[in-house]
């Protein structure tokens, strides 16, 4: 029995343990934390939104052709990119930009960005190259920038929009919405978007580099230590001290790295909450106004306090606002809709195509920007999962991916929506078909009345013929009553409107920019405007106009 207690005895002595090399136990765990997993469905992920932006590049490329394959005056409508809008009692315009165009180009530069974005991800997922990540924070702050421009300028077209409607007193336009303050913040804010996206970028390209320097360093460092390793030896040791040293720099740059990566997330969010804000505001204002032309499109149509019947307008009135007053189409004549009763137009007329379509532009609008404001509100969870989450953002798989799905799905939800409203933009044909007295044709014609852009030229403006009349035989006018005016297609001066063939091509920038655009108005000469008061609009002063 003592032989098989001993045998016994001598089974159960626990095996010798294995001193774990230290350095490479190290050097695995820095590995772990500096380049993080992903979790496996990331792959098909990225190639699936690689190719929707890949997809996007050739759409924004065909979009972008569209107005060069209708024509010279197609190019000319679509393809300008800054004019001017002057408003009354002020010399200096808004610098309105074409909102339709920039669209399209920020997207295009957007998707061609995300799509090196994308790549640079997928071949940086199992690598250990500091270069690729260096290449892939720069894209990633080079992303966020063609879409903030692009939501700049769209913002800021719906401002004008509303600061240039009848419903925004001249009066009100005090510091806030002067045009010299507007347009430094028009160029001012994309300057220093631009300046802080260029500083943030090299300030993460630099601490990416700053951080691949001690990696080599204590990485080389560790492996010549695990290769004089011995189990037993005094931790008290050169090598064991320049390690300690080496790794206390190295995580010295990842501090470094994690602060700019931190502050740079901040400043995006600082960004994205106040372009959301100014962003809605401004479309809340520009929906009122559009809300306000669609109501007086339906309602009963009536003249305020400050305008008159058009059959009981003077003889000495100038022509434009006789003109301006009745329809570009055949319509019913007075007697028989009588403009001061509370009769309302017939069904035939109340339904015109283009106050469909007013209803429909209306709707997408409210549609496309709810589509912008949710991927405003991605952007600001992601970039705030970056700031409170840093950590976990940068050394978590879970979160890594998190990250990129919200980023590459806001991403795709504005390439698709800013797409289509370019392409909204460029396709739309003029079909405008309204009554004249509507005091919702009221307003958007006070809207495209003023000169904005290159001057019309003056031959294709006045080529038409000119009746002859005597000024000083008053009885000659006197015989142009409603009925002959609005049966009438020779212009009874130089300047007025025929009231059949527009004169010049429509504007760029219309109450519903970008929307429905309807045939521009030319205002009358800098010497008739003074008659305008007491007609149409009681008070206001001519436009000022820059030739």
């Amino acid at each position: 029995m003592s032989g098989t207690g001993q045998s016994s005895h001598l089974g159960d002595d626990p095996q010798p343990k294995i001193t774990p090399n230290p350095y490479i136990r190290l050097l695995e765990q820095i590995d772990r934390v500096t380049f993080p997993e992903y979790t496996g469905p990331v792959r098909k992920v990225l190639i699936a939104f690689g190719s929707i932006h890949a997809a996007t590049v050739l759409v924004c490329i065909a979009v972008m052709l569209i107005p060069l394959r209708r024509g010279p005056e197609a190019r000319k409508k679509f393809t300008w990119i800054l004019r001017k809008k002057y408003v009354p009692y002020i010399s200096t315009p808004y610098h309105v930009m074409n909102s339709g165009l920039i669209i399209v180009v920020s997207q295009l530069l957007s998707s061609l960005i995300f799509v090196t974005y994308i790549i640079i991800d997928y071949y940086s997922l199992n690598s250990t190259s500091f270069v690729l990540r260096a290449c892939l924070h720069v894209c990633w702050e080079l992303c966020l920038l063609p879409g903030y421009f692009g939501l700049h300028v769209t913002a800021f077209c719906s401002l004008y929009t509303y600061l240039c409607s009848p419903r925004y007193s001249s009066k009100r336009r005090r510091v806030f919405s002067h045009p010299v303050f507007l347009n430094i913040l028009f160029y001012g804010l994309p300057i220093i978007t631009t300046l802080q996206t260029a500083g943030w970028s090299v300030a993460l390209a630099l601490a990416v580099r700053n951080q691949a320097f001690s990696y080599n360093k204590l990485a080389a460092h560790l492996r010549y230590g695990a290769s004089y390793w011995k189990p037993g030896q005094n931790p008290n040791n050169p090598v064991h001290r320049r390690a300690a040293s080496l790794l206390a720099k190295f995580l010295q740059r990842g501090k470094n790295f994690s602060t700019c990566w931190v502050w740079s997330s901040r400043n995006w969010s600082v960004i994205a909450v106040g372009l959301a804000i100014f962003y809605a505001v401004t479309v809340a204002n520009l929906l009122h106004v559009l809300r306000t032309c669609l109501k007086a499109s339906h309602s009963t149509p009536h003249f305020h306090r400050n305008m008159r019947r058009m059959d009981k307008l003077e003889p000495q009135v100038p022509s434009y606002i006789r003109e301006n007053l009745e329809s570009p189409v055949s319509r019913m004549t007075l007697p028989d809709v009588p403009i001061d009763s509370s009769k309302s137009y017939p069904r035939s007329l109340q339904k015109q195509p283009s106050v469909k379509e007013l209803k429909d532009g209306y709707i997408y609008l409210i549609v496309y920007c709810s589509i912008m404001l949710l991927d405003l509100l991605i952007h600001v969870t992601c970039t705030i999962i970056r700031t409170v989450h840093f950590e976990q953002a940068i050394v978590d798989k879970r979160w890594r991916s998190k990250t990129t799905w919200l980023v590459l799905l806001g991403s795709t939800l504005a390439s698709v929506a800013m797409l289509f409203h370019s392409w909204r933009i460029f396709t739309e044909r003029d079909t405008t078909n309204i009554p004249e007295p509507n005091p919702g044709i009221l307003v958007r014609k006070f809207l495209t009345s003023h000169r904005e852009g290159p001057e019309a030229e003056a031959n294709a403006a006045n080529s038409y013929p000119k009746q002859v009349c005597d000024a000083a035989d008053q009885s000659q006018m006197n015989k142009f009553g409603h009925a002959d005016l609005s049966s009438s297609r020779t212009p009874i001066s130089n300047w007025s409107i025929n009231p059949i063939q527009q004169i010049r091509s429509p504007p760029a920038f219309s109450p519903v920019d970008d929307i429905n655009r309807y045939t521009s108005y030319e205002m009358p000469p800098v010497s008739e405007r003074n008659r305008l008061s007491g007609y149409i609009f009681a008070g206001p002063e001519p436009t000022h106009v820059d030739h």
